[in-house]
């Protein structure tokens, strides 16, 4: 027999009844399986852990545990889902914005390389953009001078 959300099929009342509060399934009156927000299943029964920002709720320990040291925010000890200045979420980690000379960041993916003959680039929506092109001014020398695109 299948039950709706909150509920579990109770045998002895042969009917479907209703999971403890806040309890959104479980297997029975006693034992939560999952729980509505901010409440989380701490041995079977829903809790409000009061995790702050930079920490997570661990269900091993029923305890709230601290981010790593560049997540302003997590869902555990490998999923950032923000970062502290400076950083930037990529694949739910958060790595350096800062890419150095010829490479720019692009939201979700990381550090790009900036196109062939360019000193500079922008990143939007994944297309890398040149914003500062280098011309070689004679191939026996070099030294080049760069051109700024407006």
């Amino acid at each position: 027999m299948s039950c709706g959300s909150g509920q579990f099929w109770d045998v002895g009342a042969c009917a479907c009844s209703n999971c403890s509060s806040n309890c959104t399934a479980c297997k029975n009156a006693s034992v939560c399986t999952n729980c509505s927000s901010p409440y989380a299943v701490c041995n079977g029964v829903c809790v409000n852990p009061g995790c702050t920002d930079g920490q997570y709720y661990d269900s091993g320990s029923c305890s709230c545990k601290s981010c790593p040291a560049t997540c302003s925010k997590c869902a555990s000890s490998n999923a950032c889902t923000s970062c502290i200045p400076t950083y930037c979420l990529v694949n739910l980690q958060c790595v350096s914005c800062s890419c150095g000379t010829g490479k720019t960041f692009c939201e979700g993916v990381g550090c790009k390389r900036c196109p062939s003959n360019c000193s500079s680039c922008t990143c939007s929506d994944g297309v890398v953009t040149c914003t500062g092109c280098c011309y070689w001014m004679s191939s026996d020398f070099d030294y080049y001078f760069v051109l700024v695109l407006k």
